[in-house]
């Protein structure tokens, strides 16, 4: 989805301000071979020394050698495989991502934490696993009340504004946009010197349906259209979602 503007994922904030306080952003995203052991080379007869015949010659015959009794290999017992714990909720699992868990099940969310990434957001997805999404991060001067709007969106989104302790404020059940028309497809930048990525329609983002989260938000949720509906515990205004929110913060840009 556009994100706010110039700043969501499918949102729309004024690109400025993302971008030096002017424009809305936007966002609808082998074992190794065995070693074998030399044979052992058997021993060397010992010469035997004439002696007198007064005195007796100790036996120097070679005794006969018999191969070592072959012992049975010893395997070493397998243990089973400790299960490792799920990852705690509301930490990174791995760089750019990290797992939330709403309405009591659990989800595995990509982090937009930069003007580019929060712009584009989850723009031209054609799925999003039942599973999956994004989390938009703010940084602490770009808390506002955020519109996003679903640009270049094809499929349904829901949408969780949070405050900045992760207080849910606001959710959306956002539907596609028409496409785009003709005099609609060119995008050019919104203000002189403007980033490359934040190039749109004006004629087109003016007629995209804002969702508003009512109340300063720094932080937003996208998950499949229908997942809100479908969770264990419905999610309402006032909940509270944890998660480490001021390490992320101190992520975005």
């Amino acid at each position: 989805m556009a994100h706010q503007h110039l700043t969501r994922s499918f949102a729309l904030l004024p690109l400025a301000g993302a971008l030096a306080g002017g424009l809305p952003l936007v966002s609808c995203d082998q074992p190794g071979a065995a070693t074998r052991t030399p044979a052992t080379p058997p021993p060397t007869a010992t010469p035997t020394t004439t002696t007198p015949a007064s005195t007796p010659v100790p036996d120097q015959s070679t005794p006969d050698l018999k191969p070592a009794e072959a012992k049975p290999e010893l395997k070493p017992t397998t243990k089973p495989t400790a299960l490792k714990p799920a990852e705690p909720a509301g930490e990174a699992s791995k760089a750019g991502f990290i797992t939330l868990e709403l309405g009591g099940k659990r989800f595995s969310l990509e982090i937009a934490a930069t003007p580019a990434r929060r712009f584009h957001g989850l723009s031209g997805r054609t799925q999003i696993p039942a599973d999956a999404g994004m989390l938009f991060v703010f940084p602490d001067n770009q808390t506002a009340v955020q519109n996003f709007v679903m640009r270049d969106c094809p499929v349904p989104i829901d949408i969780v504004y949070l405050d900045g302790t992760g207080r849910v404020l606001a959710t959306h059940a956002m539907t596609p946009e028409p496409a785009r028309q003709r005099d609609e497809i060119e995008n050019t930048l919104p203000f002189p010197n403007a980033p490359d990525w934040s190039r749109t329609n004006e004629q087109y983002e003016n007629r995209l349906k804002k969702y508003s989260s009512r109340f300063p938000s720094q932080f937003v949720v996208e998950l499949a259209g229908g997942t809100l509906k479908a969770l264990p515990s419905p999610l309402k205004t006032g909940d509270k979602v944890s998660a480490q929110w001021r390490d992320l913060v101190t992520k975005a840009r």
